[in-house]
């Protein structure tokens, strides 16, 4: 009972309710638009709009929509209603729209007015008729040497049909149309949405230049400036490139074929694997920390083992340290120990060291990473220059300074000048963070190269392209002050890429940086020329995942001869003549690839608990927009 009372209610509100009453829905078409438009002898299009509007339904009045194009002016005079019969104006005033013929502007390009008061009957099909007039500048186009008329009479936005709709145009004796023009006189209907494009080819017969045109920089003006562009981008680049050269960047590494155990001992076996971590690619973080921890488990001063960890879909690799003892730890070991062993105990794993510092987070590198740098810092001092800014600067000074003058003439340079440094910024910024990592680079320089140089490029690319087009009519300043920029840019990318380090440091780096390829080459034999001893100095090269591929391949056949505990570590040759890769040493027989994953684990660290992972529709350049009813 109580469902169907509910149903019957419902029904009766529905049949009762006002529009049902009235028996009729809201609908909104035009009778007749005219539009009467003359283009003064300055390029302003002065347009009258006589709207007649016929309403039906629950209506509060008109509204306007205006569209404008970047650049373009729009001067509003008044909106006006018409008496059909007598033909009287009566002007509609500004106001909050409480009241009948007010209007409103809700947004910068919506005009709105009030036809009728919400406790006055609905509308039904009736007639009401508005003249808007308003003033267009900066309307036409320079093209080939003379000016073009794009323009939307049809109003194309608007929810209902046209009619009939007529376009009065009249030109100023100063305008000469380049081909035939017959405006429309009564065609009709127009479907809802429909515009109307005028495209209309014109001369100016005037004296001096249209007042009321945008005009950009002359080709006289553009051409220089893209000269200028191209001659110091390239510059800049030709200078980059003969200092890195002068300073060997670019000489070629030691090839692996000349490298061999006796010259590994001179060049790399010398210093600690973390050592060598840090002054092969100048920082310290996990690798060297994996390093570390490899070469106390090789010492003998820490024992290792995987602990596979299994849950109800899963399974992971879980790294347990045991101390050995702790007698022998020094220096930077010491603080690193310490922080991974805690509650006076001499072992932990993974996940105790997660749980520990879930809340505070964890990096292990910074225990470390001082006393490896004055390290880094006694074996090879830094005897390079470092980039002057001073060019850099000038040219963002004087390129803002151009832009800041150009942007005192309208809004329209102001809102170009912004689009075209937030283009410079947007290209920069990526660029220059790729440059501080080429700056080490010692490798596949040309490769990496790439992707840093792209956008600048794209960056050059489109102000050039400004330059030899012309497009969007920009100011001289405007254009001078976005490739002032793009240089300054340019070269504050390129002085990031600049290495700081003298020669003797690059070579030192070079030969380092040609062990590490000796090891990656060596991974990929099924024999390598390696030893279990070297082993910290693959982890501390970061090549742990190389490690893992090459015993998935070619360890399984070693498990059987893989000897638990130490891998007897010395910097010599002594023990350890084979590879293995890393032996029982690393959490047992068969669990070596695993070891340099999970201990890579351990040495990224913790995160803190709130910290992240990181006749058209539309056509026409102005004109258009909509109308309707609110």
């Amino acid at each position: 009972m109580i469902r169907h009372a509910c149903l019957i209610i419902s029904l009766f509100a529905i049949l009762t309710s006002p529009a049902r009453l009235c028996g009729q829905e809201q609908s909104l078409y035009w009778r007749d638009l005219t539009v009467n438009a003359r283009l003064d002898a300055d390029g302003r299009l002065h347009v009258k709009e006589r709207h007649a509007m016929v309403f039906t339904g629950d209506w509060n009045g008109g509204e306007r929509k205006f569209r404008l194009d970047l650049g373009q002016s729009f001067d509003f005079e008044r909106i006006s209603r018409i008496d059909r019969e007598s033909g009287r104006e009566t002007a509609l005033v500004k106001g909050d729209l409480s009241q009948v013929d007010q209007f409103k502007w809700i947004d910068s390009n919506t005009l709105r007015w009030r036809s009728r008061l919400p406790e006055t009957g609905f509308f039904n099909k009736t007639e009401i008729v508005y003249d808007i007039e308003y003033t267009l500048s900066h309307i036409l186009l320079q093209r080939d040497g003379g000016y073009l008329l794009d323009h939307n009479f049809g109003i194309p936005g608007r929810p209902g049909e046209i009619q009939k709709f007529t376009l009065a145009l009249d030109l100023d004796p100063a305008w000469k149309p380049l081909k035939e023009f017959e405006a429309p006189t009564g065609i009709g209907p127009m479907a809802a949405g429909e515009g109307y494009v005028v495209t209309l080819p014109l001369s100016y017969l005037g004296a001096g230049k249209p007042a009321a045109v945008r005009f950009g920089a002359a080709a006289n003006i553009r051409y220089p400036i893209l000269l200028a562009l191209v001659v110091m981008l390239a510059a800049l680049l030709v200078l980059f490139y003969r200092r890195e050269k002068s300073l060997g960047r670019f000489e070629p590494l030691v090839p692996t074929s000349s490298i061999d155990e006796a010259w590994l001992e001179v060049h790399v076996l010398q210093y600690s694997p973390e050592l060598v971590g840090t002054l092969w690619d100048e920082s310290v973080g996990p690798a060297e920390v994996a390093a570390v921890l490899a070469r106390l488990v090789a010492e003998g001063r820490l024992r290792s083992e995987i602990r596979q960890v299994k849950s109800l879909f899963s399974r992971r690799d879980v790294l347990h340290l045991k101390i050995v003892s702790r007698d022998v730890l020094q220096d930077y070991e010491q603080a690193l120990i310490e922080s991974l062993f805690f509650d006076d105990t001499d072992e932990t794993d993974t996940d105790r060291i997660k749980q520990h510092y879930k809340k505070k987070g964890f990096d292990p590198s910074s225990k470390i990473r001082k006393p490896l740098e004055k390290l880094m810092r006694e074996i090879v001092s830094p005897a390079g220059s470092k980039p002057s800014w001073k060019w850099t600067f000038i040219l963002t000074v004087v390129g803002l300074a151009l832009l800041g003058i150009a942007c005192f003439s309208n809004v329209y340079e102001i809102i170009t000048g912004l689009v075209g440094g937030a283009l410079i910024v947007v290209c920069y910024v990526p660029a220059r963070i790729l440059a501080a990592a080429w700056s080490r680079r010692l490798v596949k320089q040309g490769a990496h190269f790439i992707p840093l140089i792209i956008p600048l490029l794209v960056m050059a690319g489109v102000i050039g392209w400004l330059l030899v087009s012309g497009a969007l009519q920009l100011n001289p300043l405007v254009l001078a002050g976005l490739a002032v920029l793009c240089i300054a840019a340019f070269n504050s990318a390129l002085n990031g890429a600049k290495t700081e380090e003298g020669p003797e440091q690059i070579r030192f780096r070079q030969r380092l940086a040609a062990a590490r390829e000796y090891f990656r080459e060596q991974l990929k034999k099924a024999k390598p020329a390696l030893h279990d001893v070297w082993y910290p100095y693959l982890i501390a090269y970061g090549l742990g995942n190389k490690i893992d591929k090459w015993f998935k391949a070619h360890g399984s056949g070693l498990l059987a001869s893989s000897a638990v505990g130490s891998v007897g570590y010395s910097s010599g040759m002594n023990s350890s003549t084979t590879w293995t890769g890393g032996g029982g040493a690393f959490g047992g027989a068969g669990a070596t690839g695993s070891w340099a994953a999970v201990a890579g684990t351990m040495a990224a660290g913790v995160a803190t608990a709130s910290s992240g992972s990181g006749r058209g529709g539309g056509g026409g350049r102005s004109g258009g927009g909509s109308a309707g009813g609110w």
